[in-house]
């Protein structure tokens, strides 16, 4: 069986920065890991390099039995498109169109029938509980329906791996819980992995597996043991 997502020795220098020092880690099944350390520790950068976002990374990512640093743009991007989805802490939606749009743009970009779509866009809607909002434009909503909005996007092709990055940082505990609640849900339905950046402890505890990282270099690593059953 391919393993979903492997990293080989990933440096990444930004000026006179190391931001990451020869980081190996492999993801070979669907679980849903948080990324863990202090503030400038690399975390963000970790998940770029992970997600073929960050190009000026050295070593080698396997994604899916593909090596991003060999393939073009074109083929990077594509891969991208059908097998990766990204929750950005601000959302990151396209202003301009409404919450129901954001979730439908990643399948109208892979080609899906208008009736597909369509389908699958209600059913995130309903699920994501946007139905009185979705026609609203991100501008005239709250910030925890903004972040539902992303996490339907992120899963809406179902993706082999979402990633997430501080997916709730910017919420108040209760849209924290209801956005981390219907990732963590969404990503296990359609068998993901999810790989998400976290400062808090709580979220990280919902978490199957938890990776550390201090200075760009990994600390700690749960793989094999839930952290749940942790003592």
């Amino acid at each position: 069986m391919t393993e979903i997502l492997r990293a080989n020795e990933l440096s990444l220098r930004y000026g006179q920065q190391q931001v990451l020092r020869e980081v190996s880690v492999t993801f070979p099944r669907p679980e849903a890991v948080a990324v863990t350390g202090p503030s400038g520790s690399g975390k963000t950068s970790l998940l770029y390099a992970l997600s073929g976002l960050e190009r000026g990374v050295t070593g080698s990512v396997w994604l899916l039995g593909h090596r991003l640093d060999e393939l073009d743009a074109d083929r990077l991007s594509d891969l991208r498109l059908h097998n990766v989805g990204f929750v950005f802490q601000s959302a990151d939606l396209v202003p301009e169109l409404t919450l129901r749009q954001n979730i439908a743009l990643p399948l109208q970009l892979a080609g899906t029938s208008r009736r597909s779509v369509r389908e699958r866009v209600e059913e995130l809607v309903e699920t994501l509980g946007l139905t009185q909002s979705a026609d609203r434009r991100p501008s005239q909503v709250s910030g925890g329906q903004a972040q539902r909005c992303a996490v339907g996007r992120s899963v809406a092709l179902r993706p082999a791996i979402v990633f997430a990055d501080e997916p709730t940082g910017a919420l108040d505990q209760h849209n924290r819980d209801v956005v981390l609640d219907l990732l963590l849900d969404q990503v296990r339905q359609i068998d993901g992995l999810l790989v998400a950046v976290t400062h808090d402890p709580e979220v990280a505890s919902r978490f199957d597996r938890s990776i550390s990282l201090t200075d760009g270099v990994i600390t700690g690593d749960t793989d094999g043991v839930r952290l749940a059953d942790r003592a």
